[in-house]
């Protein structure tokens, strides 16, 4: 309830012909639960490129909405914001591009409260078309008992890497609110599936239809969230434009049909912009003109509001940003569909900043996980979110670039490799040599917007002889000299969320030789010395399988050991060796622990 609206002219200032309103509640409504105060909106100007500035005047910790209109007809949201003083000001960078506009306040958000219709889709399993489609897209048709042809239409671009797209006939749709039934439906899978440009979906209509009662809707899953669906008709053909999958259809029904589910509201954000461009569409269709950019804009206006909501939120939350960028996306296809992308351009900008200001947030989330846990899981997770931003161009925004994105994998994707040899023969012979090798990722080698599923780390290290002794008759002197370790570790970071890297293999080169050196001085004889080589001879006869031949030739080995046992908490994975010739005994093992850097 408002108390007193004032009409404030600008006309004369500012171009686009703009009219602010300034109101406030009736104090009599305020109460213990709600002591907002009065607001106010004022015109603060425009600037030579035609933007209007406003102010509000408010009360700081309530949320307020302003609302745009180009009639006084249709309102839409603008703007939803809570006040951290008791002033704010927002430049409206669409007024360039209006005849005119005006504004209004409330309190309060503009998230509407949803009542949408449930409907049940049953479905004709033996109809069914299931293609794998490249990046460049493609084509798929299915035809229905009735013979109504149904062509899905993929292009190039729409899709980031290879999909299996499948489209079955759907054949009933109970609790569908049109008298004249189905013309055609089908349901697209994979459900939810988001597109990057719009694919097209044609029904191709066996009998005719009038304009008048064309009636094209879609819905979620098996039924959810069932709304109108904006199309276009050429002779007995439906076109629909699809921005992700779900199930999409048309049929035949009245104004009275269409009435009660206008005034549902469907849960969906993208799904309640769809049904009003749908009204907008069947409303202009039969007064045979074309929708009007007015209508248009304030629809548009009305699911940006929605994404700007969500676009807060995922600056702390990373299932709010993934809803952020799926909204956003809709939305940059809706209006790209409308061909009103110059108006909302600079929207769109603020919307990509704010996703990688949220994407930057919540790579530094992860981060802290993979330190503060030792979990190497996060190497994957940080992976998979650095690919889907830059599927949906938010890098370089905001601090999210490449660069960052490629240090926080190096600090997070390291690893320490523990290497323990011992090989001895019982009052003969022992040793035992040891190396503890750094490994991190090369900043080249993390190709993040890649569909790889795997990573290589690597790092150098020194094997050295923990201990060496010879108990052979007149040994007086016996050292062994270790060796240069280059050492590389290939991970798979697996496919599905829940699953934790493990060490698919590591290779090691020992790029210098290992030495021993024995001196034997029996009485009354000079000192002899003697290279037998026991660990390095023994090592590569114990590990024969493992032998390859060396990268570099001029290296002294190379071992490649893999089926390693995967391990829980901080260590990846542990690679144990026990061999026997004889009295001589083998023991080796392997073990990789996260080692993440701050």
């Amino acid at each position: 309830m408002r108390r007193k609206i004032q009409l404030v002219r600008r006309c004369g200032v500012v171009a686009v012909g703009c009219a602010a309103f300034v109101f406030g509640p009736p104090l009599r409504s305020l109460n213990a639960a709600s002591d907002a105060l009065p607001f106010r909106l004022e015109s603060v100007g425009h600037s030579a490129t035609g933007q209007f500035t406003l102010r509000l005047h408010g009360q700081a910790g309530q949320t307020y909405t302003l609302e745009g209109s180009s009639s006084l007809a249709n309102w839409a949201p603008l703007l939803t914001t809570n006040l951290a003083s008791d002033t704010a000001e927002w430049t409206d960078a669409e007024a360039a591009s209006l005849a005119q506009r005006f504004y209004r306040a409330r309190l309060g958000s503009n998230e509407p409260t949803p009542n949408p219709l449930t409907v049940i889709a049953l479905l004709d399993s033996n109809r069914t078309n299931t293609a794998r489609l490249p990046v460049t897209g493609g084509t798929l048709s299915l035809t229905s008992e009735e013979s109504t042809v149904f062509t899905l239409s993929i292009p190039t671009g729409a899709l980031r890497e290879e999909q299996e797209i499948s489209m079955t006939v759907v054949t009933n749709i109970v609790g569908l609110p049109l008298s004249g039934g189905l013309i055609g439906a089908v349901q697209l899978a994979p459900e939810g599936l988001q597109l990057f440009t719009n694919a097209t979906l044609t029904i191709q209509s066996a009998t005719p239809f009038s304009t008048n009662e064309l009636t094209s809707f879609a819905y979620r899953g098996t039924g959810e969230d069932f709304h109108w669906f904006p199309d276009e008709i050429s002779g007995n053909t439906v076109v629909l434009f699809l921005s992700h999958f779900s199930g999409h259809g048309s049929g035949r029904g009245t104004d009275q049909d269409r009435g009660p589910q206008n005034q549902r509201t469907p849960s969906d954000p993208s799904a309640r912009a769809e049904q009003r461009a749908a009204q907008a569409t069947h409303t202009a269709r039969s007064q045979g003109r074309r929708v009007d950019e007015g209508t248009l804009s304030e629809l548009l206006s009305e699911y940006a509001e929605a994404v700007r909501s969500r676009v807060e939120q995922g600056l702390s939350s990373d299932g709010a940003l993934t809803l952020a960028i799926w909204h956003f996306q809709r939305w940059w296809l809706l209006v790209q569909q409308y061909r009103m992308a110059d108006r909302f351009a600079p929207t769109a900008e603020e919307f990509l900043n704010g996703l990688g200001a949220g994407g930057k947030n919540l790579i530094d989330r992860h981060h802290q996980q993979c330190l503060q846990n030792k979990d190497p899981s996060e190497i994957k997770t940080i992976w998979t979110w650095a690919r889907t931003f830059a599927d949906y161009g938010l890098v370089p925004r905001s601090g999210l670039t490449p660069e960052f994105i490629r240090t926080t994998l190096v600090k997070c994707a390291r690893f320490e490799l523990s290497f323990d040899s011992t090989i001895e023969l019982p009052k003969a012979y022992s040793s035992r040599l040891q190396a503890t090798v750094v490994q991190e990722a090369s900043p080249d080698s993390l190709i993040w917007d890649s569909p790889r599923r795997s990573m290589t780390v690597s790092g150098k290290g020194i094997l050295e002889y923990v201990s060496f002794a010879v108990s052979l008759p007149c040994v007086v002197e016996a050292i062994g000299y270790g060796a240069e370790l280059d050492v590389f570790t290939l991970l798979d970071l697996g496919t599905r969320a829940d699953e934790r890297p493990r060490v698919v293999g590591l290779g090691f080169t020992i790029m210098t030789a290992v030495r021993e050196r024995v001196v034997y001085q029996c009485p009354g004889t000079e000192p002899a010395v003697d290279e037998p080589q026991f660990w390095p001879g023994f090592f590569e006869h114990f590990h024969e399988q493992e032998s390859q031949e060396p990268p570099n030739p001029a290296a002294a080995g190379y071992y490649e050991m893999r089926d390693w046992t995967a391990e829980q908490g901080s260590i990846v994975g542990r690679k144990s060796y026990s061999n026997s010739l004889g009295d001589l005994i083998e023991r080796t093992t392997l073990r990789t622990e996260h080692r993440p850097l701050p």
